[in-house]
């Protein structure tokens, strides 16, 4: 990678639009990016490693109110690291329980598939399907 580079060729290599840089520059999780004597960006190799983590935590669903806590304690340094990483496995947990609840949801999906789907084994299933008995009145 060149560097510095300038945000088109950051967001091409990063893989994110200018849009979502500058929403995550002014959420305050991205790390200070230098300017140029026209005041244009200057990305680097640290904005590519950082940018490329926070895609990460985004996708596994992190609210970016958590990535600013993640990102206060990076700049406490080695006094925010036990917190840091206590965030991180609470994050990862959720995670893995999300993915638990997803397996199950395709473990039902993978069943319908070895069973079939179609109108006519749905009519049947539904025929076995007994409403529960009106109670009579005494």
């Amino acid at each position: 990678m060149d560097i510095p580079l300038p945000i088109r060729d950051f967001c091409r290599l990063a893989q994110v639009s200018a849009h979502t840089l500058r929403y995550y520059e002014r959420a305050g999780i991205m790390p200070r990016v230098d300017r140029n004597d026209g005041g244009h960006r200057r990305y680097t190799e640290r904005h590519l490693r950082w940018i490329r983590f926070l895609r990460h935590l985004r996708m596994a669903g992190m609210p970016v109110a958590a990535i600013r806590r993640y990102t206060g304690l990076l700049d406490q340094g080695a006094a925010g690291d036990e917190r840091r990483m206590k965030l991180l496995r609470d994050h990862r947990e959720r995670v893995a329980a999300q993915l638990e609840e997803l397996r199950g949801h395709l473990a039902v999906i993978d069943k319908k598939l070895r069973e079939g789907c179609g109108p006519d084994l749905e009519r049947r299933a539904g025929s076995r399907i007994r409403p529960s008995a009106k109670r009579r009145r005494a």
